[in-house]
């Protein structure tokens, strides 16, 4: 049987998203991807002749979503849209019989994910979130050291995320900059650092957190001069109503600093700004009654790195020593 899904969106994450289809369809013939689904025609159909180079299969094209609930033979979507459309696509799709995951955030407000999750439950279909940090085979790994005792017991974590932006809008994309769109550091980038704190160090029973903005006033400047390395995902989609150059006044929170009791006893510290100029800097790190654990970047591949009290370094390879029953386990 084959699960047909449907991409919601087309812009620089929705191509991602449909390069992981494609990569996908490499080893697995149970999905699909049916159509694709974006207010820009030209848009959808850019990522739509992408698909068709890398699996030999054309999705249908949708500029409107109740026509693709209408008319194509689905069995979930995707959603890829900007934020405040999450809960109403996924929604909607959850009552045409659907299952659904959309990305992250999960919605705009928590009043707004609670209708996603009470929608989910009434019609008995998956509601998903893509959350992918906790899937990164390293944070399993990370998560696998801490609990088998690699570092004794977690006192303390921190991450730190500091993005030097020179006062350019975030990945020049205009939404980043505003409040009403889910941009800025703590609903856009932040969703990934808390996850991955809750992930490694279980539920938080407190929160104290202080936030700002500091540099209202933006700059949308090229993204190959922002972010080279997303440059090639992004050149097809549409930034209505701005050109490069333009000024964006900036309405989402840019800094965030917060203190986290979690419900084991330890403590956690998330900072994260994008309004450093000329340096970025990233730590994360887990410090324990024996040891501390030293989390590279999501992503990048690299290894976690154990230094226990006496000062010598475990990672690579020889980590697996300590946890000779790791393996990834199913999320």
């Amino acid at each position: 049987m084959t699960f047909n899904i449907a991409l919601v969106g087309c812009g620089g994450m929705g191509r991602r998203h449909a390069l992981g289809y494609i990569e996908l369809r490499k080893y697995f013939d149970t999905v699909s991807l049916a159509a694709v689904c974006d207010v820009h025609h030209d848009v959808a159909s850019t990522v739509a002749d992408i698909v068709s180079e890398g699996t030999g299969s054309r999705p249908d094209i949708y500029t409107d979503f109740d026509e693709i609930l209408e008319n194509a033979d689905l069995d979930g979507v995707a959603i890829v849209t900007s934020t405040p459309m999450h809960h109403r696509f996924a929604i909607q799709a959850m009552e045409s019989g659907l299952h659904v995951i959309t990305e992250k955030p999960m919605g705009l407000t928590l009043k707004a994910c609670r209708l996603m999750r009470e929608a989910s439950r009434a019609t008995g279909r998956v509601m998903a979130v893509a959350e992918n940090y906790r899937r990164d085979p390293m944070n399993r790994l990370t998560r696998a050291l801490i609990d088998s005792g690699a570092i004794g017991t977690p006192y303390f974590a921190l991450d730190m995320s500091v993005d030097s932006s020179n006062g350019a809008v975030m990945h020049s994309t205009v939404w980043r900059a505003k409040k009403e769109q889910a941009g800025g550091m703590v609903l856009d980038a932040g969703v990934h650092n808390a996850d991955m704190l809750l992930y490694l160090m279980g539920p938080a029973d407190s929160v104290y957190a202080e936030t700002a903005i500091f540099e209202s006033d933006r700059t949308l400047r090229p993204m190959r001069e922002v972010s080279p390395g997303l440059a090639g995902l992004y050149d097809h989609r549409k930034e209505d109503g701005y050109s490069t150059g333009d000024a964006v006044q900036q309405t989402a929170v840019d800094t965030a600093f917060g203190v986290i009791r979690f419900k084991s006893g330890a403590i956690g510290q998330l900072s994260m700004t994008d309004t450093s100029h000329g340096q970025s800097l990233g730590v994360s790190t887990v410090s324990g009654s024996n040891g501390t654990l030293f989390r590279p970047r999501s992503r990048s591949g690299q290894s976690p790195r154990v230094v226990p009290g006496d000062g010598s370094e475990i990672t690579g390879d020889a980590l697996l020593d300590l946890v000779p029953e790791f393996e990834l386990d199913d999320i």
